[in-house]
């Protein structure tokens, strides 16, 4: 992991200095197995392995460590291991959600919204005709639920926004 974020920094410059801070202060923490940026680079975020007798002491110490370089907070994200990849559960109109909701049109056809969760309560959505993730919700270390996705609340948003791109119907 470590090598993979000192490529992303040197050879392909797409880290910057929050990402390269993260992961150079996990890396100086005890019980950190390794730490690279995720996501398409330039701002975003680092995932940590840490071992579990270990987060609490991780956070404190590199949140504030991160703070006094970088001068604003950082925010930590607890995940779970699981069993890995397996079938999701759909979320069922008892649980206040259903499983194809109607997002709104885009020229006269409707785009639809399916969520879907697993039985540890991650939960993610996805829009029907476009290359969009609006929701993608894990819980904290607290075990709330939050969703992890700067996301829109409305299709107009969106197309408003100019962010649609739209697949093949």
């Amino acid at each position: 992991m470590n090598q993979s974020h000192i490529s992303l920094r040197d050879d392909y410059e797409v880290t910057g200095i929050e990402l390269d801070t993260l992961a150079a202060l996990a890396w100086e923490q005890p019980g950190v197995v390794g730490s690279r940026m995720t996501g398409a680079g330039f701002g975003g975020c680092t995932v940590s392995i840490v071992k579990k007798d270990k987060v609490d002491d991780f956070i404190k110490n590199v949140g504030e460590a991160y703070k006094n370089k970088i001068g604003y907070a950082a925010d930590f994200y607890i995940a779970a291991v699981s069993e890995g990849a397996r079938k999701l559960l759909i979320q069922d109109k008892n649980d206040n959600h259903q499983q194809k909701a109607c997002f709104g049109t885009h020229n006269g056809q409707a785009v639809y919204q399916y969520s879907l969760q697993n039985a540890n309560g991650f939960r993610v959505s996805v829009l029907s005709k476009a290359v969009l993730l609006p929701k993608f919700a894990q819980k904290d270390k607290h075990g709330v639920l939050k969703n992890v996705v700067l996301g829109y609340a409305h299709l107009e948003d969106y197309i408003g926004n100019g962010c649609l791109q739209w697949g093949l119907p």
